[in-house]
């Protein structure tokens, strides 16, 4: 996955690898000891909706402020204090901003702006991090509910079985991509520990989960593969298009091919879940 990234003041292209669980160990946080900006923030809604105080200032992305009110700044602590200190020093001056764009070139410049005194007040009380954290406003689960309209209900249930069925063909598709690891493959111990799980949570869970395997289960039988419907299908096919059977020497080798592919996928979950449950 190519990224670009700022190291020692430098922009670098480097590429960072993918694991088999679909993650790159990679985390965003907060740069607070870069005085960089991200895409200022032009208007604002709410209660009191219009131009922010540095509308007008018509800053890019990744802009580096360099002073507050004529005062240095290094990081982004120093500008939090410079513009308290601009703001209680005189309730109506404006403030004087040094900033240098993200291009190449590109020379220091200056701008005013004007806050209002909803504004300052707020740059007076200003804390280090947002009262509620921003986790909170993610949701750990979803209840969903047909308010005891059956035809709700029958829609609802439709739509999201056709999401697993589409999560399921997805799944498939990244493990032939080695983007989804072969580990992360359950087989029948798997399930069952998972629903024996599941069942502890109460009735709704099980048959959720139960609804799921059915749907992993449907997917699975239709694949193309010889031995599932899906291979019996392309018999059928063949037999339409060339108006016979194949041969029974070819059904049998794809029999057999099929059991191998079966036998195979159930010996590699059937040790990935035992080596899940020995902690191995």
């Amino acid at each position: 996955l190519p990224m670009r990234v700022l190291r020692d003041g430098r922009e670098l292209e480097v590429v960072v690898s993918v694991d088999g669980n679909g993650m790159i160990g990679v985390l965003p946080d907060y740069a607070l000891d870069l005085p960089v900006t991200a895409t200022p923030l032009n208007r604002i809604g709410g209660e009191t909706p219009g131009a922010t105080p540095i509308a007008g200032l018509d800053l890019l992305p990744r802009t580096r402020i360099d002073s507050v009110a004529g005062v240095a700044v290094a990081d982004w602590a120093s500008i939090r204090s410079a513009m308290r200190s601009s703001t209680t020093a005189d309730a109506n001056a404006s403030i004087e901003l040094g900033w240098t764009l993200p291009i190449n070139g590109s020379t220091p410049e200056t701008g005013e702006i004007s806050p209002s005194a909803a504004a300052r007040d707020a740059l007076a009380t200003l804390g280090w991090t947002s009262p509620l954290p921003s986790n909170w406003f993610e949701p750990l689960q979803v209840t969903l509910t047909a308010n005891g309209n059956p035809i709700t209900a029958i829609s609802m249930g439709f739509r999201q079985t056709w999401k697993m069925v589409v999560l399921t063909y997805l799944t498939i598709d990244r493990l032939i991509g080695g983007s989804v690891s072969v580990k992360e493959l359950r087989g029948p111990v798997g399930i069952v520990h998972i629903g024996a799980q599941v069942a502890d949570r109460g009735t709704m869970y099980l048959v959720f989960f139960l609804a799921m395997i059915s749907v992993n289960l449907a997917v699975l039988n239709f694949l193309p593969l010889p031995i599932v419907d899906g291979g019996l299908f392309l018999f059928l096919v063949y037999e339409k298009i060339r108006g016979r059977p194949p041969s029974i020497a070819f059904q049998n080798a794809a029999a057999l091919l099929g059991l191998a592919l079966i036998g195979t996928l159930f010996v590699v979950t059937f040790f990935n879940d035992v080596m899940r449950l020995t902690g191995g």
